[in-house]
């Protein structure tokens, strides 16, 4: 061996490395991102017939009955007593609480905004995160992420610059789903930060399972479970494509990040709100009337781009391109 080759360090042996697969990873990526594009056109879909909290109730329910099937084969159902312990249960139930607000929030909002206008205010989450781990868990925020920052509000200023003047006085039905989506995602960013001290004893689908039944029972006493039986043929195929979806897409991303870097990972999944905003001029054409199309001039198109530029500035500006390594699957997962 070379003396001046360096010998690689013990955290570098410790961090988990893609495998290089980049083509399998940027196929799987690209499948995260348009599950997640398509995922609140469906639930626009079944509004008009079942309400935001019976929604979110049957999603939990389902997904937490297939996810603890899997486990439970597989012998890694959660370790609830380990879970449990010291601070455990206030970041379960904090953890727990904005995930399910987040859903339910989420949902009760399109009711007012499209579904591609909601994916562009949702992205202002992750920066939520971000500013919440420098404060909770002392992480560096980089220049590159703050200039990110700056260029997600200007996008949105220029998204919405139409409709200003309906966030001022009383604010109309489409600046109350904004901001019910804003609060969306406050609860979401809330969630993973708890989540993020969660995963240090629990690996992370076992630890959505408790998430998942956690939502499932706060849902329940608010749901009507009968509303359910005037679902049309399609809308049933709708629900189970919503379910479907919770589960094939986390299990993508968690999959595109085994084979490729995730700062690049994440720079094609913040491609989703453009992606809705297409698909929804799509929906809008197979159900009229049923799906609100977004109603935007060229400059509000130029800010869905901005938005779109600023959350793929956080992804590349937390980590230098010769230093990325990713986190084990389980645990990036969640940062999404």
């Amino acid at each position: 061996m070379k003396q001046d080759e360096q010998q690689p360090s013990a955290t570098d042996c410790n961090r988990h490395r893609p495998s290089g697969r980049w083509q399998l990873g940027f196929a799987l990526a690209v499948i995260t991102a348009c599950l997640w594009s398509t995922a609140p056109i469906a639930v626009s879909l079944l509004l008009d017939r079942i309400d935001a909290p019976t929604t979110t109730f049957y999603r939990f329910a389902s997904v937490s009955f297939i996810l603890a099937t899997i486990l439970a084969c597989r012998g890694r159902l959660p370790p609830m007593r380990q879970l449990m312990s010291g601070s455990g249960v206030w970041l379960i139930a904090i953890a727990g609480i904005g995930l399910t607000g987040n859903f339910a929030i989420y949902q009760y909002a399109l009711n007012y905004i499209p579904p591609g206008a909601a994916q562009l205010v949702m992205q202002i989450a992750p920066f939520m995160v971000l500013l919440g781990s420098v404060v909770l868990y002392r992480e560096h925020l980089s220049s590159t992420q703050l200039a990110g920052l700056a260029v997600l509000i200007v996008g949105l200023l220029l998204f919405f610059n139409r409709r200003l003047s309906e966030f001022s006085g009383n604010p109309s039905d489409y600046a109350t789903g904004a901001m019910l989506i804003m609060l969306a995602a406050v609860c979401w960013s809330s969630c993973v930060l708890a989540q993020k001290q969660l995963l240090t004893t629990c690996a992370a689908p076992s630890l959505m399972l408790v998430l998942y039944v956690i939502g499932a029972v706060l849902m329940l006493p608010l749901s009507t479970l009968s509303q359910i039986q005037g679902l049309s043929t399609e809308q049933y195929i709708v629900l189970g494509y919503c379910v479907a979806n919770m589960l094939i897409s986390y299990t993508c991303f968690a999959e595109a990040l085994q084979h490729w870097e995730s700062s690049r990972v994440s720079t094609v999944v913040c491609t989703s709100p453009l992606l809705t905003l297409a698909w929804s001029y799509v929906a809008a054409s197979v159900w009229p009337g049923r799906i609100m199309p977004d109603q935007i001039n060229a400059i509000g198109l130029l800010g869905a781009g901005v938005v779109v530029t600023g959350s793929m500035l956080c992804s590349f500006g937390g980590r230098q391109l010769k230093d990325i390594a990713i986190e084990k699957p389980h645990e990036a997962v969640l940062d999404c």
